[in-house]
């Protein structure tokens, strides 16, 4: 038991600054972990598959994302109802959460497998993905969607983990799913030849290796929050609150690619360097959204938990330490991007395409010192969805993200606005998103604290 208190990290009690950063790293060694894993997953199917098996696979990425980015959200909806109860001690609330949680995402997973595997051939026609290539999509998405199901089993059960104070077996749990999906990815593709059929069976059955442990370990958990595989049941007002907690989120994920897909096609119009360039800037930067993402996890679990408990003051503690630790970091970054982005740039090309990398340093040298702007609303943001107040920070960020994104690109870069002017509306719309914040979170906390 002393073991199983010493794991779970108590947010309303203790050490509070020295708990988030402990809380932090696991989740930001995870999503790095992960970045790795899809790296080496393109280049595992890109030599064995070639550019088929690679288009065929990037042909339907966009449609895979969607029901991710939307079931991710409901998953974090459940992780702040859990934090909340957990953080007020409030054990029948809690207990309800994770079995209702769990059977959700288990019913809502079979259900979305099912009609995705059915709706994939009239889908991949709508989406015009080209014949040569389209048996190729076709067996991929369906052994996907195939297992959908894994995915949000994992998702929900780590989103509980997680607000349980536990974010370290998660980390465990991807460390042996990357490495079992990396050796069955090159078991199914490379040595039985099973193309991009086998990219998609290699990831279902990580994923549903994933689902396996997270679920285990909820089962054996020592906290208050242990699932017990025969009490799952829905729980009206429990399902209420994930729903009215989730959704939003799931909603505001699912849009920002959205109004990001319009912004890459004025990019697609300009050119096949500042294309390359563009992309290659996205594989520089990916650590500024991972380590922002960690700690806004951290602060909204934190939140979250000591807004259940009435400790608004500890919540203003946990929120500004994240604002200045995500701060730094970026800080740190963003020099480092500015400084050496070239350097890094020649990491990712080859010799032949270095052309591209003056595009790629200008760019850099125009946005890296606007990466900051992104931090607070994104931080401020996440303590205000660990408090439940989801819908309301999905308008605001829909408002000030994806609504200066569309408008920017519908009548600012209407008559055909050069490439460097289409890309300021990436560092103008992370400052509206973070003064809007800014000014919600200090409006918010000050009422909470009367």
């Amino acid at each position: 038991m002393q073991a199983a208190v010493q794991k779970n990290i108590d947010f309303t009690e203790g050490a509070l600054r020295k708990k988030l950063v402990i809380f932090v790293l696991p989740i930001l060694a995870g999503t790095v972990l992960q970045q790795l894993y899809v790296t080496a997953d393109a280049v595992i199917i890109g030599k064995y598959t070639g550019k088929i098996g690679l288009a065929a696979i990037d042909s339907v990425y966009a449609l895979l994302r969607l029901p991710v980015l939307f079931f991710a959200g409901i998953s974090a909806g459940a992780s702040i109802l859990v934090s909340y109860s957990y953080g007020a001690k409030d054990f029948k609330k809690l207990d309800n959460a994770v079995h209702t949680a769990v059977l959700f995402a288990l019913a809502g997973g079979t259900v979305l497998s099912a009609a995705g595997i059915l709706c994939a051939p009239y889908i991949l026609h709508l989406i015009a993905v080209p014949s040569e290539i389209y048996d190729y999509a076709l067996s991929y998405v369906h052994i996907y969607f195939a297992g959908f199901v894994f995915m949000m089993l994992y998702n929900i059960a780590a989103g509980i983990l997680r607000a349980l104070g536990d974010s370290k077996t998660p980390l465990y749990i991807l460390i042996i799913s990357c490495f079992a999906n990396v050796a069955l990815d090159i078991l199914f593709i490379g040595y039985f030849k099973w193309s991009t059929a086998g990219a998609a069976l290699a990831t279902s059955i990580a994923q549903c290796i994933s689902a396996v442990f997270a679920l285990a370990a909820l089962i054996c958990s020592k906290t208050e929050g242990r699932l017990y595989p025969k009490k799952l049941r829905f729980h009206a007002e429990a399902f209420k609150r994930i729903l009215i907690t989730g959704v939003p989120i799931g909603i505001q994920s699912a849009f920002y690619p959205i109004a990001n897909i319009l912004i890459q096609s004025g990019i697609n119009a300009s050119g096949t360097d500042n294309i390359a360039a563009w992309a290659l800037c996205g594989k520089l930067d990916f650590l500024i959204w991972f380590s922002v993402g960690a700690v806004a996890d951290g602060v909204s679990v934190c939140a979250a938990q000591n807004y259940g408990a009435g400790k608004i003051g500890r919540v203003k503690t946990g929120t500004l330490f994240g604002v200045a630790v995500g701060t730094l970091t970026v800080l740190i970054i963003s020099t480092l991007l500015y400084l050496y982005s070239g350097t890094f740039a020649k990491l990712f090309i080859s010799a032949n395409d270095y052309d591209v990398i003056a595009v790629t340093v200008r760019i850099m040298h125009f946005i890296a010192p606007f990466y900051v702007f992104y931090v607070f609303g994104d931080l401020f943001s996440a303590s205000i969805r660990g408090s439940g107040k989801t819908f309301a920070a999905m308008l605001v960020s829909l408002l000030t993200i994806c609504g200066s994104r569309v408008v920017w690109m519908l009548y600012i870069t209407a008559t055909g606005a050069d490439f460097m002017r289409i890309i300021v509306c990436y560092p103008l719309s992370w400052f509206l998103h973070s003064l809007a914040f800014t000014v919600y979170y200090f409006l918010y906390v000050r009422e909470k604290s009367k």
